[in-house]
């Protein structure tokens, strides 16, 4: 349908977005203000190079000016977001539905932030706070403008506020122990934030299954590494990924087959 093309056409212009506040980010520069550049002969992108895909497919991955590599990290930066955006649009969009438009500018920016989380975490081991408390605020404000404009006629305790902020305190109360009494060494303090949200986004219902599965998937590839000889059981390994698998998995599965979680609630 023509929305889907909208959306993956989003999440690739979205996607480039990204790639420059990350690469910003970890230089420590003003990810918001000054024009795209080469990294390596610092000459101003034309607006015909910054085409999400296109540009660097035509360019062959190579500066225009100085024929410089670009890395491929621009590239599947706007591919994954771009497929994470078609993602939220065929499961979660209908456009006769009003409260799937706010269901769905929620987890758009809440996919986009867990993008510069996942790869934060995977390339420096360290997620920049702004990213965290970001996710938190829209899953937050997303839960209060859901019970303002499509809830308020139900009883509290029934309500999807009511349902989130129980599933963020258990997730969040879960992970600060973790954290505490191991000092840091199995956890640290940004899966803390990462579980408050995964909490905030499925629900008290679904939290454990949650954390069931970013515990499960994380384990699968440490003992993968292990048996490849790829590390070893002092590695740290960051878990970040594993708890966005779990948020998304949930809620995926949630909306295409919610029997199959009804198992698992409690």
């Amino acid at each position: 349908m023509f929305y889907l093309l909208f959306f993956l056409g989003v999440g690739l212009i979205v996607g480039s977005f990204l790639n420059v506040v990350f690469i910003r980010t970890e230089r420590e520069e003003d990810y918001i203000g000054g024009r795209s550049h080469c990294d390596t002969c610092s000459t101003t992108l034309a607006w015909y190079d910054n085409i999400p895909v296109w540009s660097y497919l035509f360019l062959g991955g190579k500066c225009r000016s100085c024929k410089a590599l670009i890395p491929s990290q621009h590239l599947w930066f706007e591919l994954g977001t771009g497929g994470a955006f078609l993602w939220v649009a065929a499961l979660f969009f209908d456009p006769l539905s009003p409260e799937t438009w706010l269901t769905t500018l929620w987890l758009c920016i809440l996919v986009s932030l867990c993008i510069l989380i996942v790869v934060s975490d995977v390339v420096s081991m360290e997620i920049p706070l702004v990213f965290l408390v970001s996710s938190t605020v829209v899953t937050a404000l997303y839960t209060t403008l859901y019970f303002l404009f499509f809830e308020r006629q139900l009883p509290i305790f029934e309500t999807t506020l009511w349902n989130s902020a129980l599933g963020g305190l258990c997730a969040w109360a879960f992970f600060f122990l973790l954290v505490y009494f191991s000092k840091e060494t199995w956890m640290g303090w940004g899966d803390v934030w990462i579980a408050l949200t995964g909490g905030m986004a499925v629900g008290v219902k679904l939290t454990l299954l949650m954390l069931t599965t970013a515990f499960a998937s994380g384990a699968l590839f440490g003992l993968s590494l292990l048996f490849w000889h790829k590390k070893n059981l002092q590695t740290q390994v960051p878990f970040a990924p594993f708890l966005v698998l779990g948020i998304l998995c949930i809620l995926s599965i949630e909306q295409v087959r919610p029997e199959w979680l009804r198992f698992f609630m409690w």
